[in-house]
């Protein structure tokens, strides 16, 4: 057991290197984002349900045992990376272990069989599979096939292989393609062998009994899977044949010189036949040559290089979207090592150096690589250094760039990528999210319609201009293209975004519908449990809250976070006392707990409750600003603008960088009509906190008043920007606008009218103001729709009745134009010059058609 020890032992010092690297690439999909792996109790589905492969639908793979492996690193670490990627090199060490086993049954020699695992376990292209947690599935189908050809050998060489022989033999090849497809290379690996090195006799090839029925079951089991690739190819078979035949010098000379390796390499599709492509011919048909002259004079390297052949051709022969890639040569680099090794020993003494150099050089090579594999960021930016001609190393560099929040660079990367192929979905994707990064929401939107134009079934593409459109403050067109990503699949983060935008529009039921739906899918997820608290205490079901928080407090009894929503529950339910508690338990002082009880009441427009908190609190803190600012709020809802003013100034006083006090100190003033008291409060508020929508709302009101409009529209500007959601803001910029009368303003004024619409249906005020200014401009049928629409939700608006008689009257409806006059009439029942023009102009009216 000495050497498989000592390979162990070596393989992970070769890859220590690698246990603090990061996820990479596919992991996102296949792993990150697959609620199906957080759970061992979905096991049974991976092996009925492609679809459990990826987060993406696009993406569905029948991988079960690879799945298996990720579910069992989960439920040991969760998505700590150092678990997985000891997981992937214990399986190259084991692998190493294997393959030894393995050339010691081919080779007669115990030492050149050791050279064989060496050369296999230090080979710099094994880096990737190892460094890349979703290249497991190349590792571990390896893994069955090599064990699977043990138990071949061993079977075919008794008189009679026995019953164990055959269960295990199928057994093992089923295991290998329940990692992988191209497990199926058992079987001419299987033949190969037979042919060149086998007893033979029936026995032995009864072997493949097993496996045949395997893959049989297995091809028409996945047959949907298989039908696509075969016959839905990515490219056409003429143009992958060129394209493969010039692999086989790429994968020679990268197997020979591994030192540019690369995760994409530069390499190209060939549509034709060309002068390499005919060398890569000419050069099969030698190899083809070499193993049978071989089979008689060095039967072990014949056997390596079959292996090597056999084992690549399945990514050969099917189109693969991408064309060639390092870990393909996993598994032929076995077949490659014996072949090396038996040519090594054919040679005699005077090569035998070369074995030792060949390893030192190659464990600095990989030692070196596995750096390049440290973060997404660093491996595609080898790649781009490698390949600069490769559009998709640009978009995934800028892909590593958007993790590491470097937004600058991400778009520029992606840039790079579209300037290669224009037609990179995930290019604009990577542009679009970095831009919602940056909030900049239209310049993300126009990205994100770009990629879906290209890709109109990406998810991630749908579920971030939905957030776009929530962050711009359009709930109604975010909440539409949720909706329109969940009809393509029922994944957790789209019901979580749904939650948070319901939420923030003011509809906690709905909220709480799909944060339970989220939390169905993902249980254990925290952020969507809190998600789902905050909807159902907003929704003033409190005790739901309470009873989640139970759970949640149990497994975590100490979590400050879980506490402070816990005294919500409990402030919702109106058990102040058993909140201040709570609070307390979670570290707050007894000062910051009656504040955050009396913000609470204050919300509820429960003002006696609340200054029951704020006063109870300056009892503990009596100079604390932020309570004696709330309690300036309780003043202003009672009337009391001058105490609250008093209490304002004290809180300023206290802590001279409180904007919130220097802002309602505003607000009083402007009140007061204190214009310029006003506007240095509020400017001052604006220097100590420019991201305050309150405080820019309260500017553009001050500034209107002092009659300085283009600050006041600049301001309201400003406002909305921070607080895009509140209708009431597009509909005072927008009469703004009107007031200022030029053609300009005027288009401006109805698109805000029309925003304000669009953000509140029921926004009566911005109906009554957009139905006037389309009176104005003489667009009567327009004017018509609108105050229509506005009578429908506030039928007792009188004033509104007067603007539909006269677009009714400049129509020629002179009928119409009276009803509205009769109904103006009911409603306004004052006598008054209103009253009495309307009769009048209803009387002429009746005269005129009589």
């Amino acid at each position: 057991m000495r050497v498989p020890v000592a390979l162990i032992l070596w393989v992970f010092l070769l890859y220590a290197n690698t246990l603090d690297n990061g996820f990479h690439y596919d992991d996102t999909h296949s792993l990150i984002d697959n609620p199906s792996v957080r759970s061992l109790a979905n096991v049974g589905r991976f092996f009925v349900d492609p679809g459990s492969f990826s987060a993406m639908p696009e993406a569905r793979m029948y991988r079960p045992l690879l799945l298996v492996s990720y579910a069992v690193n989960h439920a040991l670490g969760e998505y700590d990376a150092f678990g997985y990627h000891l997981a992937n090199v214990l399986l190259h060490a084991i692998n190493a272990c294997l393959v030894w086993f393995v050339a010691r049954r081919i080779l007669a020699r115990s030492g050149t069989a050791l050279t064989v695992a060496l050369l296999f376990a230090t080979h710099p292209v094994v880096s990737e599979p190892v460094n890349y947690i979703s290249s497991r599935s190349t590792t571990l189908s390896a893994m069955f096939v090599l064990a699977a050809f043990l138990v071949l050998v061993d079977g075919a060489r008794r008189p009679r292989p026995t019953w164990g022989h055959h269960v295990a033999l199928a057994l093992l090849a089923a295991s290998a393609l329940l990692c992988k497809s191209v497990g199926i290379v058992l079987l001419p690996v299987a033949v190969l062998w037979l042919w060149l090195l086998g007893p033979g006799g029936r026995g032995a090839w009864a072997l493949l009994a097993g496996p045949v029925i395997v893959a049989s079951a297995y091809v028409l089991g996945t047959r949907a899977i298989v039908t696509k690739a075969l016959l839905e190819p990515v490219r056409s078979q003429g143009t992958q044949v060129a394209t493969q035949l010039k692999a086989i010098p790429f994968y020679a000379y990268t197997n020979l010189m591994p030192t540019h390796l690369s995760v994409e390499p530069q390499f190209f599709v060939e549509t034709g036949p060309t002068l390499l492509a005919v060398l890569a011919l000419a050069l099969a048909t030698c190899l083809a040559a070499a193993v049978v002259v071989l089979r008689r004079l060095c039967p072990a390297a014949a056997f390596g290089a079959g292996w090597f052949a056999v084992t690549l051709a399945p990514s050969s022969i099917v189109p693969l979207n991408v064309l060639v890639n390092e870990h393909r040569l996993y598994l032929p680099l076995v077949g490659g090592a014996i072949l090396a090794t038996a040519l090594l020993a054919a040679a005699g003494r005077r090569v035998r150096f070369l074995g030792p150099a060949l390893l030192a050089i190659w464990a600095a090579l990989v030692l070196q690589r596995n750096g390049d594999w440290t973060s997404e960021e660093t491996v595609w930016l080898d790649a781009a250094r490698q390949g600069p001609a490769m559009p998709r190393v640009h978009v995934n560099l800028g892909k590593g760039y958007l993790e590491a929040e470097r937004y600058a660079e991400a778009i520029e990367a992606s840039r790079r990528g579209l300037a290669l192929d224009p037609d990179i979905a995930l290019a604009h994707y990577n542009i679009g999210t970095s831009y919602l990064g940056m909030g900049l929401y239209e310049e993300a939107i126009a990205s994100f319609e770009a990629a879906l134009e290209l890709q109109p079934d990406m998810l991630e593409g749908l579920n971030n201009m939905a957030n776009a459109y929530h962050h711009r403050g359009d709930h109604e067109r975010s909440l539409a293209i949720f909706r329109q990503a969940l009809a393509l699949y029922d994944w957790s983060q789209l019901h979580h975004n749904m939650g948070a935008v319901f939420l923030e529009a003011g509809q906690p039921d709905s909220a709480v519908v799909h944060f339970q739906q989220a939390n169905s899918l993902e249980p254990k997820d925290r952020e969507t449990t809190e998600g789902l608290v905050r909807a159902l205490i907003r929704a003033e079901r409190p005790q739901g809250a309470q009873q989640l928080l139970d759970r949640a407090l149990h497994e975590a009894p100490g979590d400050a976070e879980l506490l402070r929503l816990l005294a919500q529950a409990q402030m919702g339910m109106g058990k102040d006392r058993e909140a201040l508690t709570t609070f307390r338990r979670a570290g707050l002082p007894a000062a910051e707990a009656h504040l955050l009880i009396g913000g609470k009441a204050r919300e509820r427009h429960e003002w006696r409750r609340a200054r029951e908190h704020f006063d109870a609190g300056l009892v503990t803190a009596p100079q604390d600003a932020r309570l004696l600012d709330a309690l300036g709020t309780v003043h202003v809802a009672d009337g009391d603008w001058l105490g609250a003013l008093e209490l304002f100034r004290r809180a300023a006083q206290q802590d001279a960088t409180l904007a919130s006090a220097f802002r309602n100190i505003g607000l009083v003033n402007l009140h007061f009509r204190r214009v310029a008291e006003a506007l240095a409060a509020l400017e001052r508020a604006r220097d100590l906190d420019g991201d305050d929508g309150k405080t820019w709302e309260l500017l553009a009101r001050t500034y209107a008043q002092g009659r300085r409009p283009s600050e006041a529209v600049f301001a309201y500007g400003r406002a909305i920007e921070l607080q895009p959601e509140r209708a009431g803001l597009y509909h005072n910029l927008a009469m703004l606008h009107q007031s200022r009368d030029a053609s300009g303003d005027r288009r401006e004024a109805e698109r805000l009218f029309r925003e304000a619409i669009h953000r509140d249906a029921g926004q009566t005020e911005a109906l009554y103001s957009l139905g006037f200014l389309l009176l104005e401009q003489e667009r009567w049928s327009e004017a018509v729709r609108v105050i229509e629409e506005l009578l429908e939700k506030e039928p007792g608006n009188a004033e509104a009745h007067i603007n539909l008689a006269s677009a009714y009257l400049n129509l020629g409806k002179g009928d119409l134009a009276a009803r509205s006059y009769e109904r103006f009439l009911e409603l306004h029942t004052e006598e008054d010059d209103m009253r009495r023009k309307v009769e009048r102009q209803l009387q002429l009216l009746r005269e005129s058609s009589d």
